[in-house]
């Protein structure tokens, strides 16, 4: 199974929460410094439960019997109910500019395609159905693509504001 990878959001979290933001008289770096160290700062570790959860079982023989119960355990003990919370919180966030908004949609589109994917999962091995695990398998790619733009597009943003990394 092929999710973004979780060592890229954590050195992009850990990157925004060491965040220093020079003069911010701009209603784009309030907004962005809000969207980053207040929405998902107090998110985080819901979507970082479910994707350590998920990753770890994730690197086990996929084709055993034993492997499709403990994955399904653990989509509906910890993944899928964690991921729910993210993303709920996630959509409640409301960024007020086109930038950060635009930034937040590509998040969430994201996010519920990865939700998506865990449901999918879960009713796959519930119906040992491997058509369902083969698009919740695809889902996760896109889920990437989204995840990636996301990063791209706040690296691009914090440059365009002229953050400075500590």
């Amino acid at each position: 199974m092929n999710i973004y990878k979780k060592n890229i959001f954590l050195f992009f979290t850990m990157m925004l929460l060491c965040i220093s933001l020079t003069g911010c008289d701009n209603e784009v770096k309030d907004d962005f410094k809000h969207f980053l160290n207040v929405d998902l700062l107090t998110i985080s570790s819901f979507e970082s439960e479910a994707i350590d959860a998920f990753n770890a079982i994730s690197k086990e023989n996929q084709s055993s019997e034993a492997y499709y119960q403990k994955l399904y355990s653990i989509l509906t003990k910890t993944s899928i109910p964690q991921y729910q919370k993210f993303v709920d919180a996630l959509s409640k966030a409301k960024p007020t500019t086109n930038d950060v908004k635009q930034l937040h949609q590509i998040y969430l589109k994201g996010a519920n395609k990865q939700l998506e994917s865990f449901k999918l999962f879960k009713e796959g091995i519930e119906e040992k159905n491997e058509y369902k695990i083969s698009e919740a398998n695809r889902l996760l790619a896109e889920s990437k693509t989204y995840m990636n733009a996301y990063l791209k597009s706040a690296i691009d943003l914090s440059e365009e504001l002229d953050l400075k990394w500590r």
